[in-house]
């Protein structure tokens, strides 16, 4: 490198140059832009600017996740909530395609199971941003079966050391309380006689375990699936249609609409808990607007 600063200059300039001319050549840049001015001209638009963007937007690279990001919302009952949020990568920009939220499946009664959903919720949101924002990085938000694919084999492995942990902690509670216990006396006859005589009910149902933050896995995929519907510039449901068959039916069949006359339980304001939901259910073939005219005759 020379001393003066002119020719220092002209050598920073030549080498830019050719590393330029490296760097057109290796993608094409040449042929593309001759192929679009070449188009361009036969066809001759209106607007010019308007027809190169359309023309090299088909040419950018598909879109691309590029991070998650999970946070806790309140759904309609004011519970606690997890909402996913997808960036992708579009024409080297990154932007918020989609999000989709869904609520936990605990009871929302008590304080104890109130914070049992804080926590997972909680922990749903850390998954979104540590762990599943690093797996779905780089991915095709089209290609659906990957993307579920990948969240099941995370959801799989969470829950195997869960069941670890638990079983770790079972053996060491079973070996810290080895303790000889008397067996309780057996009931005398009087005490038997008695207890035969009243009702027995049956308990109440244990709750069924739920890993904490396994809602992430459910939220992250149906946001995925937006996106996709979104890309591809089609409704989400011509989307999930076409994850099976790689391409949408021409003919959708909407299914039987049932209509909810009376929803009781503790769910409603009253104190009918006799009943959970009474619903119409109509007969196979009707129509819609006639479904709709017999409930409104109800």
């Amino acid at each position: 490198m020379s001393s003066n600063p002119c020719l220092r200059e002209h050598e920073e300039r030549y080498q830019n140059r050719k590393e330029a001319v490296e760097f057109y050549r290796l993608n094409g840049v040449k042929e593309t832009l001759e192929a679009a001015l070449n188009e361009m001209f036969l066809l001759r638009p209106g607007d010019v600017n308007g027809y190169l963007a359309e023309y090299f937007l088909k040419l950018s690279a598909p879109p691309r996740i590029s991070r998650l990001r999970g946070r806790k919302v309140y759904d309609a009952r004011g519970q606690p909530s997890i909402q996913a949020d997808v960036f992708c990568t579009i024409c080297n920009l990154e932007k918020s395609t989609s999000s989709a939220s869904v609520s936990s499946c605990l009871p929302p009664e008590g304080m104890s199971l109130y914070q049992d959903r804080t926590h997972h919720v909680t922990t749903a949101a850390q998954w979104i941003n540590e762990d599943l924002s690093d797996e779905l990085k780089d991915q095709d938000p089209c290609d659906q079966s990957e993307v579920d694919r990948r969240l099941s084999n995370f959801f799989k492995a969470r829950l195997q050391e869960d069941k670890d942990i638990q079983e770790m902690e079972k053996q060491r509670s079973l070996t810290s309380t080895k303790q000889e216990v008397e067996p309780p006396a057996p009931p005398s006859a009087k005490t038997r006689d008695k207890r035969s005589t009243g009702k027995l009910l049956p308990p109440a149902e244990p709750l069924e375990p739920v890993l904490p933050g396994s809602m992430a896995i459910g939220a992250v995929s149906l946001a995925v699936a937006k996106t996709g519907a979104q890309v591809k510039n089609i409704p989400l449901y011509k989307h999930v249609a076409s994850l099976r068959d790689h391409e949408a039916p021409g003919q959708f069949h909407i299914p039987i609409l049932l209509v909810t006359l009376l929803s009781c339980g503790k769910t409603s304001p009253g104190k009918l808990c006799l009943l959970e939901e009474v619903i119409l259910i109509p007969k196979m073939g009707q129509q819609v607007k006639q479904i709709i005219g017999m409930t409104l005759e109800l």
